[in-house]
Formats: structure tokens, sequence, C-alpha cells
């Protein structure tokens, strides 16, 4: 007869394989996002784990496998992120080992991320080893996945920033490096504005990006700017000071060209050297007509007029061309006739040149669009010089711009 210990076993191993099988068979059921092979250790874990965890982990894969190939919704995004929220180390490794890597799902990839956050936020030196490890990076190569590791450099920083560091110093990890760098540096400024660049730096060179960024934030007035410019300008490595005077220029949180004087003025105190001043003139120029045109125009006209005339006219011809609506209701409402009037008078060269054949209205074709709303601008702020000048051209121009052939 068999002894109760023998029995115990037997019906362990009865249940667990029974478990097995029946978990075999609704993996191949829930297949639209992959699974991972279902082994005896994972079967066992299931069994001997609570109820509530295997529940969670189980809601975590329907959500994935109702997503399938496609993305999560809205609010099945927020439900994953409420489960994972709540799990422990454990349920973190548990749910990873049943989300394949391959064939590559947008939903598994968001998943893992989630979870390789919660595991930082919990365990953040075994988070990121995982994830410069062989499972989660391309084969061949020291990168890991951008985005598992993008989650443990955000909550390891958000914990503790100089440990995150030191750790990314010693890895291989060029991503790594890069990416705790980067957001440990960000926290470390946040947290002693005036002591972290040389701190952040000495462990790791890296996280110079993350510290300047959060610095830029905080230049608000011009003291800070100025104690900023000096201390950057006065480092071996430019490359620090290049990355913060093109967040002063770019950033959607700056003014631009409108603030460039204020800035030029600090630079200048700063002791920066003048080729830079001039760049950033440029680019502070170059970020205004990108987001509005019509502020840097007339900042150009403001700042150096007649000096600046060919850059009013560039533009002015490059918004005219992207947002021609834009454009012309801004001519008209600044008294620009100058810059429609180049315009028209350019282009219509240009139709003339290009083979174009009057009367085809070519909705497609700014030139032949365009000239005429233009010199719709330009007749109604000057009209005489309007008409004076389209008499001078041939019968295809004068026909193309009047009444008759202007868009309705």
């Amino acid at each position: 007869m068999l002894s109760w210990k023998y029995r115990l076993l037997l019906c362990a191993g009865t249940l667990a394989a029974a478990t097995w099988l029946g978990y075999r068979a609704e993996h191949r059921v829930m297949d639209s996002a992959g699974n991972n092979p279902v082994t005896f250790r994972s079967v066992v874990r299931r069994v001997m784990a609570p109820k509530s965890r295997v529940a969670s982990i189980d809601r975590l894969n329907e959500l994935r496998h109702l997503a399938g190939r496609s993305e999560l919704t809205p609010r099945e995004h927020a439900e994953c992120w409420s489960i994972v929220r709540g799990f422990s180390v454990q349920d973190v490794e548990a749910c990873l080992a049943e989300i394949p890597m391959k064939p590559p799902r947008v939903v598994n990839e968001r998943l893992v991320s989630m979870l390789f956050f919660r595991w930082a936020q919990l365990d953040p030196l075994a988070a990121a080893e995982a994830a410069v490890g062989p499972a989660y990076q391309p084969e061949g190569t020291i990168y890991a996945s951008y985005s598992n590791m993008a989650s443990v450099a955000t909550a390891w920083a958000a914990k503790d920033p100089e440990a995150a560091l030191r750790w990314a110093a010693a890895n291989d990890s060029p991503l790594a490096k890069n990416l705790v760098g980067g957001a440990a540096g960000k926290m470390m400024a946040a947290q002693d504005p005036d002591g972290a660049m040389e701190k952040a730096t000495a462990i790791l060179p890296a996280s110079f990006s993350g510290v300047v960024i959060a610095l830029a934030q905080r230049s608000d007035t011009s003291e800070r700017r100025r104690d900023l410019l000096a201390r950057l300008s006065a480092l071996p490595d430019q490359q620090a000071l290049e990355q913060y005077l093109n967040l002063l220029a770019w950033s959607p949180a700056r003014q631009g060209i409108q603030d460039s004087p204020a800035v030029i003025e600090d630079m200048e105190h700063a002791g920066i050297a003048p080729e830079r001043v001039a760049t950033f003139r440029e680019m502070a120029l170059d970020s205004m007509r990108s987001r509005n045109p019509g502020v840097a125009i007339e900042a150009m006209q403001e700042s150096a007029p007649g000096t600046s005339e060919k850059d009013q006219q560039y533009t002015y011809f490059s918004w005219a061309l992207t947002k021609p609506g834009e454009a012309t209701a801004w001519a008209v409402a600044k008294s620009r006739s100058d810059l429609a009037s180049n315009l028209v008078q350019s282009n219509s060269m240009n139709l003339l040149r290009s083979g174009w054949i009057p009367g085809n209205e070519e909705p497609n074709n700014y030139l032949v669009q365009g000239v005429v709303s233009q010199f719709q601008v330009w007749r109604k702020l000057a009209p005489e010089a309007a008409s004076a000048w389209l008499k001078t051209m041939p019968s295809d121009i004068r026909s193309h711009l009047s009444d008759d052939h202007a868009p309705r």
C-alpha cells in the first residue's frame, strides 16, 4: 500500500499535469498576441500562487490577446496600468515569462515596458540587469531594448538617481548610459540645481544631457541664464553649452526670436564667443520661422530695418507655400504689399519658364494658384502699383491674374 507521502506527491503531480494540459489548451485558443512555451515550472508557479495574483496576471493576458496585433485602446491601456501598479516583483517576473518577444507585437512591447517600470520601482538593479540581458536586446548587439531601458531609467532616477548613475557608469551598454544618464541627470538637477552638473558628470559624463535639460527649464531669468552660461562655457567640453543654446532657441517653452535680444545680451555678459552668439541668433530665427512666421518677420523688421529684407522675403515665401491662407491674411492685416508683390513677380516669371499652359488651373500647383491669391493681396494694398506692373506682363499672365481666373 502506498504511503501518505507518495499519495500526496501523486495527487500534486496529477493536479499539476491536469492544470498544465488545460493551460496549454488555453494558450492555443488565446494566441493572437503570441505565447511563450508552457513549462512545468510555470504551471507549478500558477498552482502555488495566490488566487488574486493569478487572476491579475490572467486579466493582463486577456487584455493582451484582446488587442492581438493592434494597439491597446486608451481604456485597456489604463486598466493594464492599474493592474501592473499592484504587482510584486514575483508578479512581474511571472507575467514577463508569459509574454513572447517574437514575433514582435506592439501590445507585447507596451506591456513589457510597463512591467519593467514597475520592476524598477521595486528592485531597480535587478530590472536594469534584465533590461540589458540577452532576453531583451537585439541579437548580436550590446544595446538593450529602448523602451524597457527607458522605463527602468525613469523609475530608478525617481527612486535613487545617484545609484542609477553609478550602475550606468559601470555598464557596457551605450543605450543604458544615455537613457539612465539623461533621466538621472535631470532628477539630480531638479534636486540640486547648483551642484548637479559637477556631481552628475563626474559619475557619468553622459548625464550632462539630462542636467542641461532640467537647468534650461529653470532659465526664466537673466540672472539664472548668465550664471549657467558662464559655468557651461568654462567646461573643457563645449557639448553641454551647445545643447543649452539649442534648447533656448528651439524649445516650445521659449519664445525663440522674441527672447533672443535678452539671451544674446546674457551671452555677451557671460563672455560667450561672438561666433556662438551669431549661431544662436540664426537658430532662434529659424525656430520662430517654423512656429510663427509673422512674428519672425516683424522681429526682423524691427531689429534690423532695411538689412533683413532677404530674410523677410524668404520667411514669407516659405509661409505662403505651406499655409497660403494664413500668409495672405497676415500680409493684408500688416499692409505688407512689398512681400506679396515680390512673390507675385518672382512666381509669375517661374510660371512662364515652367511650360505652364494658360487656362489649366492645376489645383495642386502652388505657382498656378498661389500667384493669384498673392496678386489679390498686392492689388488690395497697392492697386495702382499692381495694375501698372500687370500691364507690362504677357497676355497669358494678365489673363491668369484677372478676376475671371481668380480662385472662387
